[in-house]
């Protein structure tokens, strides 16, 4: 998959040149989408986000974890318009102990890759914050030990984090190439908003909480994303409210000092909202960004480059 992706690169480039492969950056994140109590099935959306409204994406190769004591692969299906799945999924377990040992996992991590391409012809642009375009679903099988009607979080994790585990930024944990509309490419820089392991929200992580009582699906925590990361002069916080409520977002350093507010107690309505942190005046290094709505604090870290 990799010379395919070099191989392309190097195609785009004998066509555009190399002054056109400029920076543009892509989120990604997984979305809960449904879950089907009677067939133990659970399926997430997986989404990308665009700097602007004219970057088409040409290929992704995407790379997750899951927690085989949680789920098992069932397919990926039902891909966007004009755009295929190329292998239907590639399944990988680790060693005994790897789950608990990488990410904290009860049983072991079962790794899955898929390749998504755009097939020939015109195909939609993706999505320009705060909005996200969906790409396809990942769907699994539910553990049918777990107690359901008590309650579980599933537990995903991209296999690329600029902080943590998995790949670094800029390596090979998600490939993708983008073009905009008339045709010219993209050097594209990946982030994503991931799930954190047993449901716990951190790093900007987004969970859900899922009890088969009537099939009723309750979530635990909200997307948070920081972008442009890392950067030297302005930072957009991304999060999501499920309804009308208060919110306050604090800028802090790495030891939880608080170094100024962003927002101070405001009502929000229920939606995708965005707020604009300026890094002047800080060195470079790593920060937070905390989110205190309701009873829950989310926080997510980024970098600060000079």
């Amino acid at each position: 998959m990799k010379n395919y992706f070099n191989a392309l690169a190097l195609a785009l480039i004998a066509i555009f040149g190399t002054s056109a492969l400029h920076a543009q950056s892509i989120n990604y994140r997984f979305d809960f989408a449904n879950m089907d109590c009677n067939k133990n099935e659970i399926c997430y959306n997986v989404q990308a986000q665009a700097e602007t409204s004219d970057v088409v994406l040409d290929a992704f190769n995407m790379r997750m974890f899951i927690d085989d004591a949680q789920l098992s692969f069932l397919e990926f299906r039902s891909p966007a318009a004009n755009y295929a799945l190329e292998t239907g999924g590639m399944v990988s377990t680790g060693v005994s102990g790897s789950g608990e040992a990488v990410f904290g996992f009860k049983g072991e991590f079962v790794y899955l890759t898929e390749n998504f391409k755009k097939l020939e012809g015109n195909a939609a642009a993706i999505q320009q914050a705060p909005n996200w375009s969906n790409l396809f679903q990942a769907c699994f099988n539910v553990n049918e030990t777990l107690d359901k009607k008590e309650g579980f979080s599933p537990s995903l994790v991209w296999d690329h984090k600029a902080n943590g585990k998995g790949f670094a930024r800029g390596s090979d944990g998600i490939e993708s190439l983008a073009v905009n509309m008339n045709g010219t490419s993209f050097n594209v820089v990946e982030d994503v908003v991931s799930f954190s392991s047993n449901g716990k929200v951190d790093n900007g992580a987004k969970a859900v909480f899922i009890q088969c009582d009537g099939n009723k699906i309750e979530r635990l925590g909200d997307a948070v994303l920081v972008y442009p990361n890392p950067t030297s002069d302005l930072a957009k916080v991304q999060f999501e409210t499920s309804d009308k409520m208060e919110v306050q977002i604090e800028l802090l350093d790495v030891n939880g000092r608080t170094l100024k507010s962003i927002v101070q107690k405001q009502i929000f309505e229920a939606g995708m909202q965005e707020a604009e942190v300026t890094v002047d005046g800080l060195q470079s290094g790593l920060y937070m960004i905390k989110i205190t709505k309701k009873n829950e604090v989310i926080s997510k870290s980024f970098e600060v480059i000079r």
